[in-house]
């Protein structure tokens, strides 16, 4: 279940470990706008976070907190361990990936569009949770954020994620309910802006 308070939706799921994952709407205003995004993040507790320039790759960072305030380029996901950093992804239509091993106390975000959903991306991340921090699959809650919907979009991302997430052992994955094309969200889409929400995980 996701949570809107004061423009934002927050995973109501993960909260119980401790985990803040939240995903901005358009009434907060533009998030690549970095004076923008540094003056909401710091209302809502966070000062330290990491993001960069997303290119719809695979390509993904281990991070710690001695990364914050650091802008990755070619990057489309951050993983940490570390506690009081968040991990940032810009999205308008692409899906926000949150995954957390409860068990390791792991986390991921991830920007995965149809381009990174075809080319395996959340299939390539599992694997990583796997190999390097020895998670298993019965410990691994995947939850993906406001995207755009097969109402509005030949493709069911969703459905492309899950597949993926099945075939790695990962049953616990769950979607968000509204549409970016549909609701108060920015769209590429819908009217090729160039403003994107900002979704965001954190350990605290």
């Amino acid at each position: 279940m996701w949570r809107y308070n004061a423009g934002i939706y927050v995973d109501e799921s993960l909260e119980k470990y401790g985990i803040f994952a939240f995903t901005t709407t358009a009434v907060l205003g533009d998030m690549k706008d970095a004076s923008v995004m540094r003056k909401f993040l710091l209302s809502v507790g966070i000062e330290n976070f990491v993001c960069g320039e997303q290119t719809h790759s695979t390509n993904f960072c281990i991070v710690s907190k001695t990364d914050s305030n650091k802008r990755f380029c070619n990057t489309d996901g951050y993983i940490t361990t570390d506690k009081n950093v968040a991990l940032c992804v810009f999205t308008a239509d692409c899906m926000p990936v949150f995954v957390y091993d409860r068990d390791n106390a792991v986390i991921g975000v991830f920007h995965i569009g149809r381009v990174a959903a075809e080319k395996l991306f959340l299939a390539d991340v599992l694997e990583a949770f796997y190999e390097r921090y020895g998670s298993l699959a019965k410990n691994i809650s995947i939850s993906v954020g406001p995207h755009i919907k097969k109402c509005c979009y030949e493709i069911d991302l969703f459905s492309m994620l899950k597949e993926q997430a099945f075939l790695k052992g990962i049953k616990d994955i769950r979607s968000f309910r509204l549409c970016t094309h549909c609701e108060k969200f920015f769209s590429y889409r819908k009217n090729k802006t160039a403003a994107r929400m900002v979704s965001c995980m954190i350990m605290r």
